[in-house]
């Protein structure tokens, strides 16, 4: 199971946190705006994000949605 947080940097921007399943953690900018090229729209909440589009990890190979702060 990935787990996921959000670490607010400024008010339309954050960082999307999680969980790695080989040990420690991995990181994504994140935007409260529409996503334009290689980047990710937040819809920003902190306690239950959604994230799109879905996230692809190259770190780890995990490839997962984040809805209402659930990662699938």
């Amino acid at each position: 199971m990935i787990s996921v947080r959000i670490e607010a940097r400024h008010e339309d921007r954050a960082f999307l946190i999680a969980s790695c399943p080989f040990g420690g953690e991995c990181k994504w900018s994140i935007w409260k705006r529409e996503a334009s090229g290689a980047m990710w729209h937040w819809d920003g909440s902190i306690e239950a994000p959604t994230i799109s589009p879905s996230i692809n990890c190259h770190s780890c190979g995990q490839h997962f949605t984040v809805t209402s702060g659930v990662a699938e």
